[in-house]
């Protein structure tokens, strides 16, 4: 069985699949709280990256952040970016998010992106709209490996104490592991759209 996950990862990887922010052992947790009455109309806008876990679509990028536009019929479109580290060109990659249940779980969008059309899990575990999001996914690939992504986002390039501790808060009650996040730098971001 064990073989049978490294082989899918393996695939997932090759063929554009691996957007995961981390693969590792266990199950995803269970018992999770949600933003409660999401409203997507305020958390449109811009989001800078504060802090994400380790990932290979978003590694040699510093002064990430994603845009958000509410389009027609509940879709939002998506427009990530990022600055190169090697030659300092902008990569941006767009796509579009939408809520399969609006009504049960409002905080729980699918982000697609073409032009693989890979689903993916975009869960706004709590955000205060103006300052804030905690953004996480997880996906059991097997009896005993999952893929992880999760995100601390901002309206600012920083975050204030306050509203770090709020964010601390957030993952310990979550069950995410704040130690595997990794700072993503804002600083020097002269071509950010």
């Amino acid at each position: 069985m064990e073989n049978l996950g490294r082989i899918f990862i393996l695939l997932a990887v090759c063929l554009g699949l691996g957007n995961a922010q981390t693969v590792g052992p266990g199950k995803c947790p269970t018992g999770q709280t949600f933003k409660a009455n999401f409203e997507a109309e305020k958390y449109v806008g811009n989001w800078f990256e504060i802090q994400s876990y380790p990932s290979v679509f978003q590694a040699q990028l510093k002064c990430t952040q994603a845009v958000y536009t509410a389009q027609s019929f509940g879709i939002i479109g998506v427009r990530n970016s990022g600055t190169s580290l090697v030659d300092n060109t902008v990569v941006e990659i767009t796509g579009v998010a939408y809520i399969p249940d609006p009504v049960a779980e409002p905080a729980k969008l699918v982000v697609i992106f073409p032009p693989m059309n890979t689903k993916g899990g975009y869960w706004v575990m709590d955000t205060d709209y103006t300052n804030y999001s905690v953004v996480y996914s997880c996906t059991n690939i097997s009896e005993n490996l999952k893929i992880e992504f999760a995100w601390v986002l901002s309206r600012t390039t920083t975050l204030s104490d306050a509203t770090n501790q709020t964010v601390q808060e957030v993952l310990q009650r979550n069950s995410i592991d704040p130690s595997r996040f990794r700072k993503t730098s804002q600083e020097g971001c002269v071509n950010h759209p």
